[in-house]
């Protein structure tokens, strides 16, 4: 199983579906996670669930199998500038270590 923790339109949540039995697609922004859905069926990858949530709430509620791999693609840009730094991404990577071991 693997975890999409930052899902967006789905595209690499979509290819991870291709090598694994579940894929779970985490997405904050409602209206993002809606059109995910929708592309999955479209895509008819029906072994993907898109959970409309932040990945740190998710990772908090979280009670399921252990996965076989966690992904994070964090947004590296912030009031519209980029940054760089792990902590200045959204989200925060070095934050979410203790709930991703």
């Amino acid at each position: 199983m693997c975890i999409d923790l930052t899902c967006g339109l789905g595209v690499d949540a979509f290819h991870f579906s291709r090598s694994f039995d579940r894929v779970i697609a985490v997405e904050r922004d409602e209206v993002l996670a809606r059109v995910a859905r929708h592309n999955f069926e479209l895509l008819k990858a029906h072994n993907i669930t898109v959970e409309n949530s932040s990945a740190e709430a998710f990772l908090s509620a979280y009670t399921g199998p252990t996965a076989d791999l966690m992904y994070l693609d964090p947004a590296r840009r912030s009031a519209n500038e980029r940054v760089f730094l792990l902590e200045e991404c959204s989200p925060n990577i070095l934050e979410l270590l203790p709930d991703l071991m």
